[in-house]
């Protein structure tokens, strides 16, 4: 009659199709009447038991755990038939049949919704999981090509400050003097060249603990 979700496309089936004929009769029996009518009840309900274990309707549901629930809507219900029938309950249970009350069904349900709940809580976490490892990922490449940006404009440094070198020593001497013959351009200065001190900072490895100064 219901089929209840579970965490997984699972489900949880419910039946209401108790037999209640008995039952009823029993009710409202004189006291002379009433243990046949409460065997009777007892054996309706054991019967409808079989009958929903041989159907076997979670096979119908895809990840459904192999039982049902068969929901008696009062407790008095389940109380007499296990009072002339106390294997009833356990029997059910064999046969993937749970005899459910209001009370019992309550909690069921709650313990179902609990577990969703807990279900979607640990899908939350491996997506932040997942979401964290790419990040990582993405930041370990940026800090692989930062350090090989760094190092490619330290050697570029390097070979700037060494051509700066080369022309003050070799060049600009040669310059000067034709300065001096009144040899050089007319209106041309030679620009001063300067060596660059200032090294690019490399990140650091990964692994290394804390964080740089200038980041707190």
């Amino acid at each position: 009659d219901v089929a209840v979700r579970l965490p997984g496309e699972k489900t949880v089936l419910l039946d209401a199709k108790v037999p209640l004929e008995a039952y009823l009769k029993s009710v409202e029996a004189p006291d002379a009447d009433r243990a046949a009518l409460l065997v009777a009840h007892a054996a309706q309900l054991r019967a409808h038991v079989d009958s929903l274990s041989r159907k076997q309707y979670w096979e119908a549901f895809a990840g459904s755990p192999e039982m049902a629930v068969l929901f008696l809507p009062s407790e008095g219900l389940l109380a007499a038939a296990l009072e002339v029938d106390p294997a009833l309950h356990e029997d059910a249970f064999a046969k993937r049949i749970v005899l459910a009350t209001p009370a019992t069904l309550l909690a069921l349900l709650l313990t179902i919704a609990h577990v969703w709940k807990q279900d979607a809580i640990a899908a939350n976490a491996r997506e932040i999981a997942n979401e964290g490892r790419e990040l990582h990922k993405r930041i370990a490449d940026l800090s692989r090509h930062m350090a090989k940006l760094g190092r490619a404009l330290e050697s570029a440094l390097k070979t700037y400050n060494g051509a700066v070198g080369s022309f003050d020593s070799r060049l600009l001497p040669a310059a000067r003097r034709f300065e001096e013959l009144k040899a050089s351009a007319v209106d041309v200065q030679l620009d001063p060249l300067a060596e660059v001190e200032v090294l690019p900072r490399l990140p650091r490895p990964a692994g290394d603990e804390g964080l740089p100064d200038d980041a707190n």
